[in-house]
C-alpha cells in the first residue's frame, strides 16, 4: 500500500496531503475586535489562513467586560470564537 503523494497548495508553501486536515484551536489572551493590536491581529491572520486551508479552526480568548457570555461560539471567517468570562486581569 502506498502513501498518498503530498501536494503544493500555491508557490512558497510546504507540501501538504490532500486528507491531512487539523483541528486546531488557538488560546490567546485577546482577541478582535476588542484588542486590536500585533497579537491579536497575527492570531487572526494565522487563523484565517489555516481555515481556508480547509482546516477546523478554533479561538478561545476571554470574554471583554461589556460583552454577554454565550456557550455558542462567534464564527468569523469560518474560524469559531469562544468568549468566555475570566477572571479579574491586571
Amino acid at each position: 500500500m502506498s502513501l498518498p503523494r503530498a501536494r503544493l497548495s500555491s508557490i512558497g508553501e510546504l507540501p501538504r496531503r490532500a486528507e491531512a486536515i487539523m483541528r486546531i484551536l488557538h488560546v490567546v489572551h485577546q482577541y478582535v475586535p476588542d484588542h486590536v493590536a500585533g497579537t491579536e491581529l497575527y492570531t487572526q491572520s494565522v487563523t484565517r489562513r489555516q481555515a481556508k486551508g480547509g482546516h477546523e479552526v478554533a479561538v478561545f480568548t476571554p470574554l471583554n467586560r461589556d460583552g454577554q457570555f454565550s456557550a455558542q461560539p462567534t464564527v468569523e471567517e469560518e474560524v469559531r470564537v469562544y468568549r468566555v468570562p475570566a477572571g479579574r486581569r491586571s
